[in-house]
């Protein structure tokens, strides 16, 4: 009988997950031991420790987060009527200078074409309270002062909006993985705090993937060769992804994901295309994906460091069941509780 979806049976190699709901056994003590040596701290001068809970390097791929915009414009819109009517009770105090910062708030926060209109805005109120003294003026010296202020202003605009756009290009290269465009460690670990601890509903998935055979690819072709690869990983797991997810290089060959779906079934099937993804972009090149996966109730408090360290086991557990395999589990409340979950305790796909 054909075996629909690749689920591992009994005395099978990894192939794939199911799922069924039938297919979430417990570990079996072999499992279990395995996975519980993986569990514990790497030796240092290895691949990264996640069992330390933490992400050692810094989306945006992701930006920070920062106060929302309708806070800007009504700071713009006080801030401007309160030195518009100042102005005019007052036009002898000259409020041209006090309009600078809103120019700066405008072109920092809401962009160029919104800076320039305050600008704009700004040298217009600043006029119109001296118009008596204006008209006074000769009319090449009144053509200077304005030209003067919308000049000051404009140089105001382009030297924020300059200096946004190199604090963006600069951010994003903070965040991300220089070879592959991935989100790096940080950023990742930014994001997916930010989504476990917000989002309700559905399930999300915890990923961690290594390759095998990477690096005796780097040895036989050279470190070129090993570079196209995980660019082409990032890229095929890039088309697969939908809005929220994220994808990582967490150093060497070692990727993370953190995917959304709205039940356990459907989780499965979201890390059984994602590894699917990488099977064939790695077709042909002697290299395979292992992956282990935990699924997460939205909303269920779990932390991300403990299910990095339990993807990660999973992972290993799958490596040792013959390499290329995918291995889905989930946290139960009692891994929450415990620095270092229970492997036995972890349900995974047998």
């Amino acid at each position: 009988m054909p075996n629909p979806g690749g689920v591992r049976r009994s005395g099978e190699r990894d192939r794939g997950l199911s799922p069924a709901p039938a297919a979430q056994d417990n570990l079996k003590e072999s499992h279990g031991n395995l996975v519980a040596r993986r569990l514990a701290p790497r030796p240092m001068g290895g691949k990264a420790m996640l069992s330390r809970g933490r992400l050692p390097d810094r989306r945006p791929i992701i930006p920070p987060r920062e106060y929302p915009l309708a806070a800007s414009w009504a700071v713009l819109t006080a801030a401007g009527l309160a030195l518009a009517t100042i102005d005019r009770m007052v036009p002898g105090i000259g409020m041209g200078p006090a309009y600078i910062p809103l120019i700066v708030l405008a072109g920092w926060r809401l962009g160029p074409a919104v800076a320039c209109g305050v600008a704009l805005a700004a040298a217009l109120l600043n006029v119109l309270p001296a118009l008596p003294e204006e008209a006074a003026l000769p009319p090449a010296v009144a053509v200077a002062r304005a030209f003067l202020r919308l000049g000051t202003y404009a140089f105001v605009v382009f030297a924020t909006c300059t200096l946004r756009r190199a604090y963006d290009r600069e951010r994003e290269a903070a965040r991300q993985d220089a070879l592959t465009g991935a989100l790096n460690r940080i950023a990742f670990e930014d994001h997916a705090q930010a989504v476990l601890s917000t989002r309700r509903g559905g399930r999300h998935v915890v990923v961690m993937a290594d390759l095998d055979g990477f690096k005796a690819l780097n040895d036989r072709e050279g470190h070129a060769a090993g570079d196209e690869v995980l660019r082409r990983v990032v890229a095929a797991a890039g088309a697969t992804l939908s809005h929220g997810e994220r994808i990582a290089r967490l150093g060497g060959d070692e990727f993370a994901f953190l995917l959304q779906a709205e039940t356990d079934a459907l989780a499965a099937v979201r890390a059984e295309a994602l590894h699917q993804s990488l099977v064939h972009a790695l077709a042909g090149r002697g290299v395979g994906a292992s992956m282990g996966a935990i699924v997460l109730a939205a909303g269920s408090g779990e932390s991300l460091a403990a299910a990095l360290r339990a993807s990660d086991a999973l992972m290993y557990a799958a490596k040792a069941g013959g390499k290329g395999g995918l291995r889905l589990g989930s946290l139960p409340p009692t891994v929450r509780a415990s620095p270092e979950p229970d492997a036995a305790a972890i349900p995974m796909v047998a």
